[in-house]
């Protein structure tokens, strides 16, 4: 244990607190060397001993001191004792700052993940997500906030809803009155002169028409439109089209200048909308078996005539000219074909050919070339025209409408000439 003994100047023991099994250190050089007041030496019984001085007052050469000294081995335990304490105590503020830091950081991260979770909601559509608000700090504001954009976003879908539900409705009774525009039946008697169209807008509405028109002096008039863009603006021009056509035809004898008086009363309107409009018109003449065409950017008419062993000759009639609308000077041309009985000509717009299917590949018009000549010679019209769409149908697949698809079949029979329905011939001396 520690002991305490005083000293002269010459390190001779005056006194100290033990007497018995203590013996003095016989070298104290280290506590005086120097004036040292600490150091290590020998104690007494040869064990390594440390010890500090202290002088008594008054302070001077011939002050004594007292020195306490302690066994190394003793000393060194106690450090080592503290040392233990000391790491003991620091390591369980490190663990208690751990847990803490962790406590802190998952109250920070839950409301962070909450936020992320609900945004990622969001995202997949899921309005009707929120957030449980459970502090008022930073981040419980942000998810009160979020909450408010949530119903907001909701209640803007809703309207939204609403509206492409009127929309929808509105668009299906406008594809109702415009297929209600398009004509069920000829103005003539069909055992005459027999045809069949049909009109698949790609959208709910169109800009595909086409039009039959008995003419003065027994004649028949067919047309087959398509209007630039898709949609409201596209049908609603093409309505007017049609009718301007109409208006037109009773006038006029020969289909080009049908189409040049169209392009006149039409290319203000649509060069201020920057539309178009193709448009193909096929006059039939009972008198001459003849058909005489004109074409306004229409894709060429396709000729089926019947061959003699019972088969179909192909060929597109090629006849063009530039839209109606279009800024350039407009010259219309015509071409007169001569039918048989049992020829059949085909009018159809651009959404045939340029159908496309799932690979990006057009129907064209090779594929309907060979479509049409592969066909039984003894199909009717409508059968024609059924057989042709819902082929073009079969390889478009589920790929999304390109275009409109409209195309009208005519066929004349063993005679030609046409007989006017009653109400029509009435109409047409009138008009004459």
């Amino acid at each position: 244990g520690k002991v305490a003994f005083l000293v002269d100047p010459q390190q001779n023991l005056l006194i100290s607190d033990r007497t018995l099994g203590w013996s003095p250190p016989p070298d104290l050089a280290p506590l005086f060397v120097h004036g040292a007041t600490v150091g290590r030496y020998t104690g007494g019984s040869g064990e390594q001993m440390i010890g500090a001085r202290s002088p008594v007052a008054p302070v001077n050469a011939t002050s004594w001191s007292v020195i306490v000294e302690q066994p190394t081995s003793t000393l060194m335990v106690e450090v080592y004792r503290s040392l233990l304490l000391l790491a003991g105590l620091v390591a369980l503020v490190g663990i208690l700052a751990l847990a803490w830091a962790f406590y802190q950081a998952r109250r920070l991260l839950l409301p962070i993940q909450a936020l992320s979770s609900g945004a990622d909601a969001l995202a997949e559509g899921n309005l009707k997500h929120r957030i449980e608000v459970t502090t008022q700090d930073e981040l419980g504001q942000l998810a009160t906030t979020f909450n408010v954009m949530a119903e907001r976003l909701q209640r803007s879908k809703r309207k939204i809803e609403e509206q492409n539900e009127r929309l929808r409705s509105g668009l299906a009774l406008a594809r109702d009155i415009q297929q209600g525009l398009l004509p069920a039946v000829p103005p003539w008697r069909t055992e005459l002169l027999s045809i069949y169209g049909r009109s698949l807008p790609a959208n709910e509405v169109g800009g595909d028409f086409y039009s039959y028109m008995a003419l003065p002096d027994g004649r028949a008039a067919v047309a087959i439109g398509d209007i630039s863009g898709k949609g409201v603006a596209a049908a609603l021009l093409m309505a007017l089209t049609s009718s301007t056509l109409e208006s037109q035809a009773h006038f006029l004898e020969h289909p080009s200048a049908m189409l040049m008086a169209l392009h006149e009363a039409l290319r203000p309107r649509l060069q201020a909308n920057h539309m178009n409009a193709a448009i193909m018109v096929a006059v039939f003449n009972a008198d001459a078996r003849s058909v005489t065409i004109a074409n306004a950017g229409m894709i060429a008419p396709l000729l089926a005539r019947r061959a003699p062993a019972d088969g179909i000759g192909c060929s597109f009639v090629e006849v063009g000219g530039l839209p109606i609308g279009t800024p350039l000077g407009a010259h219309y041309q015509e071409v007169t074909v001569a039918l048989n009985p049992g020829d059949t000509l085909i009018l159809l717009s651009d959404g045939i050919v340029e159908a496309h299917n799932g690979e990006d590949q057009i129907f064209g018009f090779e594929r309907l070339e060979a479509l049409v000549a592969a066909l039984p010679p003894d199909l009717t019209v409508v059968e024609l025209v059924e057989q042709i769409i819902r082929t073009v149908i079969e390889f478009t697949g589920n790929a999304e409408p390109h275009d409109d698809i409209t195309i009208i079949a005519t066929r004349p029979v063993a005679r030609m000439g046409l007989a006017l329905l009653p109400e029509v011939q009435a109409g047409a001396e009138a008009m004459r």
